[in-house]
């Protein structure tokens, strides 16, 4: 089969669908030989990423660059130029299947719905943005002839909010961590990393892109009640790069606090470190469609505390403590119970070890690997 894959929302940073694109095609080169694969990637994307440098000596495996953005009304425009390529079957990596591209043999991938439930999250024209999503995401969802869910949790929510008549179409194929499987760091340069970004220990460690859904203010106001619970020195850090939409709002969040570390964008050689070095790992967001950090901080060996909502009790299991992502003082107080527990913070290190074991990029490739089998055999 000839395979046209869409990786046009892969970005320079290796985050959310970038780490997805990069995981999953580098294992479905491993695990698929027989099968032709030509990679969309934006034109703008370095020679250096590594993405590029994975694939461009896979014998089955093309990159073809495209001034194509990964969402948004030109998108839908300029992908007309690709109705005469010759392909079998056609995956959008990304949740934003492109408008007037139904190709019969056509799989997306959706991440989450969290706009579609949280619209406001969106900020200025949101109202605007949400309907132009609606109409992408149940265009995705009713008509292509798979639909890739990440969790059980987000393909619940797409068979809700459209109302799918037949969600055996939908298939929930896992992400998984990797991170320090990928990783080449060197142990006794924990210590300067640290220093770098201005890290003390002992600490708990937030990591994601500074947004609404990621419940930032809720981790912040947690650790204060926490840290009138436990009274020893302890700190937060808040790794990740601030949205344009919520730059305003983070630099009001930052003032004056000299317990509570703000370390912006950490490059992946370095996040090993700062997971490894962590006391506990902090994701009480209100929603994830899948929640990478979790399993990354339990390949650490570090316990997490996330929320009981969406997709993070069923990635998590019973190996972390889970929380009400609405109610800071829950928060506050299982970071309390964590930091004075010696037996549960042990357990739950044991616990974290054994789960992510469970799920795994391999695993994802072949699985997808399967679903354009099963969508390139059909008519």
């Amino acid at each position: 089969m000839n395979i046209l894959v869409d990786a046009l929302a892969v970005v320079e940073h290796m985050t959310g669908v970038s780490r997805y694109a990069f995981q999953l095609l580098t294992h479905l080169a491993r695990v698929d030989e027989k099968n032709s694969y030509r990679v969309l990637v934006p034109s703008s994307l370095s020679p250096d990423h590594p993405l590029i440098q994975r694939l461009e000596g896979c014998a089955n495996f093309s990159l073809m660059k495209a001034d194509i953005p990964p969402v948004g009304p030109k998108r839908d425009i300029r992908y007309r130029s690709l109705a005469r390529l010759d392909f079998d079957v056609y995956h959008c990596l990304n949740s934003n299947y492109p408008l007037g591209f139904h190709h019969s043999k056509g799989v997306v991938t959706i991440h989450d719905v969290k706009y579609l439930k949280y619209p406001r999250f969106m900020g200025r024209a949101w109202w605007l943005k949400t309907r132009y999503l609606e109409l992408v995401f149940k265009t995705a969802a009713t008509r292509c002839a798979k639909v890739i869910a990440v969790s059980h949790a987000t393909k619940k929510d797409l068979v809700d909010l459209f109302s799918i008549p037949d969600p055996d179409r939908i298939v929930v194929i896992h992400e998984a961590g990797g991170l320090f499987s990928a990783s080449s760091n060197v142990p006794e340069q924990g210590e300067r990393i640290l220093e770098t970004y201005g890290v003390k220990r002992p600490y708990f460690l937030f990591l994601g892109e500074h947004r609404p859904h990621k419940n930032i203010e809720g981790v912040i106001e947690a650790f204060e009640r926490f840290r009138h619970m436990y009274r020893d020195p302890f700190h937060l850090v808040i790794t990740g790069k601030v949205h344009p939409s919520y730059r305003a709002r983070m630099t009001r969040l930052k003032w004056g606090r000299d317990d509570v570390v703000f370390t912006g964008f950490i490059p992946d050689e370095h996040l090993p470190t700062l997971y490894r070095h962590a006391y506990g790992f902090l994701l009480p967001s209100f929603y994830e469609g899948f929640g990478i950090p979790i399993l990354e901080a339990m390949e650490a060996g570090i316990p997490v505390i996330t929320s009981n909502v969406s997709s993070m009790p069923e990635i998590g299991g019973d190996a972390c403590l889970t929380v009400s992502p609405y109610d800071p003082e829950d928060i506050a107080r299982k970071m309390y119970v964590l930091a004075t527990d010696a037996g549960l913070h042990a357990l739950l290190r044991e616990k974290g070890y054994a789960r992510a074991k469970d799920f795994s990029w391999e695993k994802a490739a072949r699985e997808t690997l399967e679903v354009y089998e099963q969508v390139g055999s059909n008519g």
